[in-house]
This record gives structure tokens, sequence and C-alpha cells, in this order.
């Protein structure tokens, strides 16, 4: 899980580039970038109200999976594009090979 909240300071800190220098950690060790949203997804699985609480769980988890697509596409955008182009050829030949298949 510290990993998921661990790829917005990812991403802020390559955009950036140095303003991540100094980091800091609680007392256990783990980064504030982990720790607070941490506190926050345990603040809502502790609330009474399931319906709203489980809602705000599912769009928190949306948004971070978002973000770690974000991440890869921007960190990685070699490979991104070369599973884009992979994605392209393997559509255009099965197109290509349904048009041969016709009946008529």
């Amino acid at each position: 899980l510290g990993v998921v909240f661990e790829a917005p300071h990812r991403l802020y800190c390559h955009l950036t580039r140095n303003k991540c220098t100094e980091e800091t950690y609680n007392t256990e060790g783990m980064s504030v970038w982990v720790e607070k949203p941490l506190h926050g997804l345990e603040w809502i699985l502790e609330q009474d109200n399931t319906l709203l609480s489980g809602l705000v769980f599912w769009l928190a988890f949306v948004l971070l999976v978002a973000i770690n697509l974000v991440e890869v596409m921007v960190m990685h955008w070699t490979a991104v594009a070369v599973v884009f182009v992979a994605a392209v050829m393997v559509a255009q030949n099965q197109a290509q090979g349904k048009k041969e298949k016709k009946f008529w």
C-alpha cells in the first residue's frame, strides 16, 4: 500500500527535479508522503457510514491508480511508446485479416 501512496511523491519529485532533496520521516521511519494518506485511509475505514466510506475509498483508489498510470507514462515513456506501437501493429494486422476473410 505504501508503494501506491508513494506514487504521487515520485511523480512530484520527477517533475520538479530539486524540490525533493530533503525528505522527512516519522519516528517509525515512514515517509510523510506515505504517512498522511495512510492516516486518511484509516480514518475513512473507521467511519460508521459504510456506504460513504466505501465510496470515498474507491474514489481514492481510482485516483491513485490514475496517478500511477501517469507516473509510468512520464517516467517510462519509451516502454509506453513501444507497447503503443506494438498494439497499433496488432490492430492493423487483425483488421487486414478480417478484410481477407470476406465470403462474398
